[in-house]
């Protein structure tokens, strides 16, 4: 068990680093035209309209990640998949790398490891496995690492009870792939999260 749990912190540092990766992608990212900051916005993630004025355009930014999913077998893993997917929809047709990798949805992925909870909000996943609140909570860095943590608690969970061994099992539970998911080799969860 001991080195389950040697390999998850591995996996997780591998995790911190993209998702470092990724912030360097969505600092200061500008919203797109005709889109602003609300009130609300700034209420909750502390970000002012200012703050994205000389911030990256998407197409940039949404080349930053092609290139991070061009040349890696990542897997996108987003609380609400719908939502997430929606947005790269938009750029799948330009950016294959994005295309090419598939979303893992964990509310649906929670629903079914965990059917008696009251909600499957974040804070609720949150607050069932005992994860800490981050500092800036609503950033989208913090939000990334709450999200990672809480997969792998729901992954170690699932491994006395469903036995969930390959990683098309896990996408198979939820249904949620990017438009132009290519077919990739059936690996094991193990091999990919070196469990």
């Amino acid at each position: 068990m001991n080195g389950i749990i040697q390999e998850l912190k591995y996996k997780q540092s591998i995790v911190k680093y993209v998702l470092r990766k990724c912030d360097i992608c969505l600092t200061n990212l500008q919203p797109l035209k005709d889109l602003y900051f609300t009130y609300f916005d700034t209420i909750q993630t502390g970000i002012r309209e200012k703050d994205l004025e000389c911030g990256k355009d998407v197409n940039s930014v949404m080349k930053d990640i092609d290139n991070l999913c061009s040349n890696n077998n990542y897997v996108f893993i987003a609380q609400n998949a719908k939502y997430e997917s929606n947005i790269l929809s938009h750029y799948t047709d330009k950016f294959r790398g994005i295309a090419k990798t598939p979303i893992i949805y964990t509310i649906l992925i929670a629903k079914k490891f965990l059917p008696n909870l009251e909600n499957y909000k974040l804070d609720t996943l949150r607050r069932t496995f005992d994860i800490p609140i981050p500092r800036d909570r609503h950033r989208a860095l913090s939000d990334c690492y709450l999200i990672a943590k809480k997969f792998f608690k729901l992954i170690k969970l699932q491994q006395d009870k469903f036995k969930i061994k390959y990683l098309e099992e896990l996408l198979n539970i939820e249904k949620i792939n990017t438009k132009y998911n290519d077919e990739f080799k059936q690996i094991t969860l193990e091999e990919y999260f070196d469990l």
